[in-house]
């Protein structure tokens, strides 16, 4: 999906707080929310994020935090003179409440008010392609997915 979605208001959600992944603490939660949105063991997205300096100084990313615990997680990168939107996760409990979108839109509003860009992409499960024409995208090719077998 692509749109030209900036400028979006600053959202708010009164029962939550955004928090920008800066610490290893923070991003193992941002890895763990993956893993558990898509069905992976905590391992695997721990592998792929953890002390990633990028992740922590150059990655746009937020968490949604509802009473202390971590509840979705999105992220905007720079990419191509665009924002890529990357590893947007809601775990199951707590899908269906508006969580997605408002973090969604969190992460566009920082990457853009940081770089100035105006566009931006993003790969979207089945699940979360509703979410995403609310804030402005439009799909704009299909996608699949691959795994080896074993």
């Amino acid at each position: 999906m692509a749109g030209s979605v900036i400028p979006l208001p600053e959202p708010s959600q009164p029962d939550l707080t955004f928090v920008r992944v800066t610490t290893d603490e923070q991003l193992r939660a941002y890895a763990d929310l993956n893993s558990r949105a898509y069905g992976f063991p905590l391992e695997a997205g721990r592998d792929g994020l953890l002390g990633s300096t990028l992740w922590k100084n150059e990655v746009h990313a937020y968490l949604r935090v509802r009473d202390g615990v971590p509840v979705t997680c999105a992220a905007t990168v720079e990419a191509d003179r665009r924002l890529f939107v990357v590893l947007v996760a809601t775990p199951p409990e707590w899908q269906r409440r508006g969580y997605t979108e408002a973090v969604t839109r969190k992460a566009h509003f920082e990457g853009a008010r940081a770089t100035g860009l105006t566009r931006a992409t993003l790969h979207a499960t089945a699940a979360g392609a509703p979410v995403h024409p609310r804030i402005g995208f439009q799909p704009d090719s299909p996608m699949q997915f691959y795994a080896l077998k074993g």
